[in-house]
């Protein structure tokens, strides 16, 4: 959680299900422990679900400059069985522009390994968060550097002496500015 922490994925404690993931370039097989999910008459609890969406944002490294990635839409969702308390994560990168995953909830076996699907995801598609624009970026928009033309040859004395008559100030907005002071 602190790898995920420093991309800007911070959870409570309830959301926090991940006990160990082993991360591939493609692939990550996660064990989780949602042992402290109880009560409620979910047919698979959210956290729970939401614990499994963790496992993809590790597909994301800080290499892929995209930061913090989100859940931004599910293809299909199949459940199998209810979810055990203690389950292997099965994530498998299906897609990168943007990223794409199929994950599967699995009950461990004895030996540790996957075992029997409880719940699949399809074509979930991720998303990356970006963070607000700084201040200076926001007002980078609205101010520009000026551009001077010479308009005519003129004596530099008597330029001086009607200054007040040559100067224009423009403010203008979006993304068209240029076309739209000429």
């Amino acid at each position: 959680y602190t790898a995920l922490a420093a991309r800007g994925l911070q959870y409570g404690p309830a959301f926090q299900g991940i006990v160990h993931a082993d991360v591939a370039s493609d692939r990550v097989v996660a064990q989780l422990d949602l042992s402290h999910l109880t009560g409620g008459h979910y047919t698979a609890h959210p956290a729970a679900v939401d614990t499994a969406l963790q496992c993809v944002a590790l597909l994301a490294g800080p290499e892929s400059g995209d930061g913090a990635v989100v859940p931004a839409a599910v293809g299909t969702i199949h459940r199998f069985g209810p979810l055990p308390q203690s389950p292997i994560v099965v994530v498998q990168r299906t897609g990168t522009a943007p990223l794409r995953a199929r994950i599967d909830i699995v009950e461990a076996t004895d030996n540790g390994e996957p075992g029997r699907v409880a719940l699949s995801m399809n074509d979930v598609v991720f998303a990356p968060v970006s963070p607000p624009p700084s201040t200076q970026a926001r007002l980078g928009r609205l101010f520009y550097e000026p551009e001077w033309e010479p308009r005519d040859e003129r004596d530099i004395t008597a330029a001086t002496a009607d200054v007040a008559g040559d100067y224009a100030l423009i403010f203008a907005f979006g993304e068209q500015t240029a076309q739209r002071a000429e």
